[in-house]
């Protein structure tokens, strides 16, 4: 599985046309799940790290809208 961004997974999760799409994480290498939310935006699933943490961008990007929610974090 290649390594991807947020909004390459996004773009991609949108031409598949299925409610989430998983991928890696170009940034972490870990994989993670794009998905729509419900109520509208995107949310993204990542494994918790050692701690019981993920890396925080989950709260982030699960509130905003699609693009606005993915360039933000560029």
């Amino acid at each position: 599985m290649p390594p991807m961004t947020l909004e390459e997974a996004q773009e991609q999760l949108e031409l598949v046309g299925h409610d989430f799409y998983m991928f890696r994480n170009a940034e972490t290498g870990e994989i993670n799940v794009i998905y729509e939310r419900n109520h509208g935006g995107y949310g993204v699933i990542q494994p918790r790290n050692g701690n019981g943490h993920t890396n925080g961008k989950f709260a982030e990007i699960a509130h905003r809208k699609p693009v606005e929610a993915l360039n933000r974090n560029a």
